[in-house]
């Protein structure tokens, strides 16, 4: 079955490579020829676990084409997927411009007068399926010839391919037979491997999208309102959520007391499922708080460390772990950025490693005289009066942290995802802090 998709980011990519490995035939289009080129030459814009390999299978199976060309793209398949980004914008809507060129090349390049399927992969707000239905029709589109549908994507950065392949549920937000036999079909390999496959009213399936994430992003806060908690009445939020998490109603999962959650997805859907609250006349109070309590979890953290060192002038200290969360490249949101921003105006001097993200870490923060970016976790910790654990690599979670900082004067941990063992470090000499 043949199938496009627009935008060769971390969606489109990763859908690609996922639709191809099961035997689609997969055209996927950007305007950026130098990725393009990149990837035909099976060398992946991003990092995730097994990409590189798999997208050198469907490369040599010739399975999947990269291309800069519209119109080849249009002509392809009826099925248009849209997987641009959607930023958000100062107010906090959703930036809806790459969405909208990729609809006008679209219908401008459908010299045939095709049929077309127009897909929202892309994380969009509710109502988005009318808004394309509208400018089809005022770049003069014949409506007949176009169906939108919303086809939500719910991966984990880091374990996306797997997730493609492998989904708790497909949603469709789609309205015609015709749309629901060829989704039928998209799907089939995932759908006889026991994946569900739910067809739901087109803003159903876009709610659908905002609404799991909204829900994980609050399940995320409530666990740091209970290290608030926790802390003030001298319990352990480990063994808290622990217990809660062993109700089946409740999960385990997403229950982690940290820092709090970052990355292009939670941040992003939350302030726009508030937004969309409020073009309904709702408050969508519970949202409003999720986000302040993520926050807060930053300042909290600040706390501690100026509590416990005092002033940070000329104090060295390692941050390990820059991307938002493991097992990605990904730096958008990520605390880190707050964290040396605030630790360098306080006049600190950072090591800072990661085993991935420091090249788009780079990008924000440049190598300085007290900024330095360490080759290695030994040389983040060579001589560093405190270390802050961000994100949860199993490098970090699993080091020998009392020979590796024997170089260290002062013996200050602070753990931002209370992923250490503090027992160990304890005992080890270390004066541990972990958050909640």
């Amino acid at each position: 079955m043949k199938i496009t998709i627009y935008g060769a980011g971390y969606v489109g990519l990763i859908g690609a490579v996922a639709l191809a490995k099961v035997g689609h035939d997969v055209l996927l289009l950007d305007v950026d020829s130098y990725k393009v080129a990149q990837i035909m030459q099976a060398i992946s814009p991003i990092y995730e676990e097994n990409l590189t390999q798999m997208l050198q299978e469907v490369l040599s199976a010739k399975r999947l084409h990269a291309s800069t060309d519209v119109e080849l793209g249009v002509a392809h398949s009826p099925l248009q997927m849209i997987c641009v980004g959607t930023p958000t914008n100062s107010d906090g809507n959703a930036n809806l411009t790459y969405v909208k060129s990729v609809v006008d090349a679209i219908v401008t390049h459908n010299h045939g007068k095709e049929k077309k399927i127009i897909i929202e992969k892309s994380t969009v707000p509710v109502g988005t399926h009318t808004l394309i239905l509208q400018w089809i029709e005022a770049i003069g589109g014949d409506l007949d010839l176009y169906e939108v549908a919303s086809n939500p994507e719910f991966l984990r950065e880091g374990k996306a391919l797997y997730d493609f392949m492998h989904p708790d549920r497909i949603v469709v937000g789609a309205s015609s037979s015709w749309a629901h036999g060829l989704f039928s079909e998209l799907y089939r390999p995932f759908t006889e491997q026991g994946a569900p496959l739910l067809f739901t009213q087109v803003a159903s399936a876009e709610l659908i999208k905002q609404a799991a994430n909204s829900f994980l992003a609050m399940k995320i806060s409530y666990a740091n309102m209970l290290a608030e908690v926790s802390e003030r009445v001298g319990a352990d939020v480990g063994e808290v959520t622990q217990g809660i998490g062993l109700d089946r109603r409740i999960g385990a999962q997403f229950l982690q007391a940290g820092i709090g959650f970052g990355g292009s997805c939670f941040p992003k859907d939350v302030q726009a499922f508030i937004r969309t609250g409020e073009e309904l006349g709702l408050n969508l109070g519970l949202l409003r708080e999720t986000l302040q309590i993520n926050a807060r979890q930053r300042d909290r953290l600040m706390s501690k460390i100026t509590q416990a060192l005092g002033s940070l002038h000329d104090k060295r200290i390692a941050l390990l772990g820059l991307a938002f969360k493991p097992d990605t490249d990904d730096v958008r949101e990520t605390p880190a950025l707050y964290l040396v921003r605030e630790l360098l105006g306080r006049q600190a001097s950072l090591n800072l490693y990661d085993p991935i993200a420091m090249p788009n870490f780079q990008k924000s923060f440049k190598a300085s005289p007290t900024l330095h970016y360490a080759s290695n976790l030994q040389d983040a910790l060579n001589g560093v009066d405190a270390i802050i654990m961000l994100t949860a690599w199993e490098e970090f979670i699993h080091a020998d942290y009392a020979t590796l900082t024997k170089t260290m004067p002062t013996k200050f941990i602070f753990d931002a995802r209370n992923a250490l063992d503090a027992n160990v470090l304890r005992k080890n000499g270390f004066v541990y802090y972990g958050m909640g």
